[in-house]
């Protein structure tokens, strides 16, 4: 049996405000060091960065033209200026993300359906989670991104639940 499967896991949840400068990314990077240290395999999961998921929702929820315009080029300088602040330029994954997010913002009509409106607000976390690994990886710790939703399998009890869906155990 591999040593990596009979360590313990320790799992980090960080909300919005715990990832949005490079003081909170100091502290988790910390954390995750001791945890390390002590011999435990770490899962850090994160939230979009601090006022994400509320720019991502007027979105889906249709603005006209300029506004989204405006909400965009918002979106690109907060994780902008946090790169810059964390004397970083962003990885390949990253911007890969962003203009995900870029082209569905481009090809959605005003107001999205539940189906559009789920893919645009996973790239909250889809954003701040490659920015964090990329972070933690620059500050010496081995991380390996993992998108969810290849690990994870939700359903919805109706097609009017996709945004409110469980994740069974298997």
């Amino acid at each position: 049996m591999h040593a990596e499967v009979d360590r313990s896991w320790v799992v980090m949840k960080f909300g919005g405000t715990s990832v949005s400068s490079v003081e909170c990314w100091g502290t988790i990077g910390d954390q995750a060091r001791k945890h390390v240290g002590d011999g435990k395999t770490v899962l850090i999961v994160v939230s979009a960065l601090s006022g994400m998921t509320n720019l991502l929702t007027r979105l889906a929820e249709g603005v006209p033209g300029s506004e989204r315009e405006e909400i965009r080029a918002d979106i690109h300088a907060r994780h902008d200026t946090l790169f810059k602040e964390l004397g970083l330029r962003p990885a390949e994954e990253f911007l890969a993300h962003m203009r995900s997010l870029d082209d569905l913002i481009d090809s959605a009509g005003e107001k999205m359906d539940d189906v559009l409106r789920a893919r645009l607000l996973a790239h909250g976390e889809l954003l701040s989670s490659s920015l964090g690994c990329q972070v933690l990886n620059a500050s010496g710790l081995e991380t390996h991104w993992q998108d969810a939703r290849t690990i994870l399998r939700a359903s919805a009890d109706t097609e009017h639940e996709l945004l409110s869906v469980r994740c069974e155990k298997n």
